[in-house]
């Protein structure tokens, strides 16, 4: 249902997709027939707060069950002092600015980001297209100092180097290393921060030995998720299947999805079933409005 190719069909609403006008052309594509309508809405953070719930990531889930400003309070670790990205000030010309806009959006970017793991690189690349809705972000010197981050470690390590030479990018080397030298500390506090979702990767690869051996092992939050030969039971009684799953000599797992052999590791495994179960959760709630609404209909013919 969310689609495949690295389209979401069902992330078209155009006020989320000024960085991709792609999705928006999408949207603006889509008509309803005469007296119908078109309604977007979505589950606020579910991938985050299903990772941190599984993960037993126990002040995140908190968090986000009393309703905090979850971004506001990552974001305020990052930069080591309040950050308010709610926050607008009215300036003596009229001109009204959100000092903590920038900073609200990298918490933001972390939080809905990274807990699948995505490393460095990558995030480098995604911050300067604009992630996950956000404007487009590229680190400097100013930046480097108000975060308090040192690059030489980074800037010593001659693969790190290579590996930053070899994105593609209009930037020039100096300004990609620096970049990429703040946004790889970044990725390092956010890891450090949320330690149980660091964790559960590496519970996912005890997982992936469990399909490969054919061994019954459960696991998640209450125990939601179990183990067969080459499959997982989800919550919904349905499985999730890595036809033919095992490792090759470097200790790497794939396996075949009907087409090609895919690698598998333990934040891709989180990512599949953090999904899959969002999935769950997606449907249960369009039967419940499903049902609303054949009440709400029947209401007003009887009525």
């Amino acid at each position: 249902m969310g689609g495949g190719d690295k389209m979401n069909w069902l992330n078209i609403s155009s006020k989320h997709n000024e960085n991709r006008p792609e999705l928006s052309a999408i949207a603006a594509s889509i008509m309803a027939p005469p007296g119908h309508k078109i309604i977007t809405a979505d589950s606020g953070q579910g991938e985050a707060r299903i990772t941190a719930w599984l993960a037993g990531q126990h002040d995140l889930v908190e968090a986000f069950a009393q309703g905090r400003d979850v971004y506001s309070e990552h974001a305020s670790v990052i930069y080591g002092r309040p950050v308010d990205r709610k926050l607008k000030i009215v300036q003596p010309d009229g001109k009204v600015v959100a000092p903590d806009h920038i900073p609200g959006q990298l918490g933001k970017v972390q939080i809905l980001g990274c807990g699948f793991g995505m490393g460095y690189l990558k995030a480098s690349a995604e911050l300067l297209k604009g992630m996950l809705g956000a404007p487009p972000i590229q680190f400097g010197m100013a930046d480097m100092e108000t975060l308090q981050v040192d690059p030489s470690r980074f800037l010593n390590n001659p693969g790190k180097v290579k590996e930053v030479s070899e994105l593609p990018s209009r930037l020039n080397l100096n300004d990609m290393l620096i970049h990429a030298a703040v946004t790889n500390a970044l990725i390092d506090r956010y890891r450090a921060r949320m330690d149980k979702i660091v964790a559960y990767w590496g519970l996912m690869e005890q997982v992936i030995d469990a399909m490969i051996a054919g061994r019954e092992m459960v696991f998640g939050a209450h125990g939601v998720m179990r183990t067969a030969k080459d499959k997982i039971w989800m919550p919904n009684g349905l499985a999730m299947r890595y036809d033919g799953i095992s490792r090759d000599e470097h200790g790497q797992a794939s396996y075949f999805n009907g087409r090609n052999r895919l690698k598998l590791f333990g934040a891709k495994l989180v990512e599949n079933t953090v999904q899959c179960i969002h999935y769950c959760i997606v449907s249960r709630q369009l039967l419940e409005i499903r049902n609303l609404l054949i009440v709400a209909l029947f209401t007003m013919t009887t009525s």
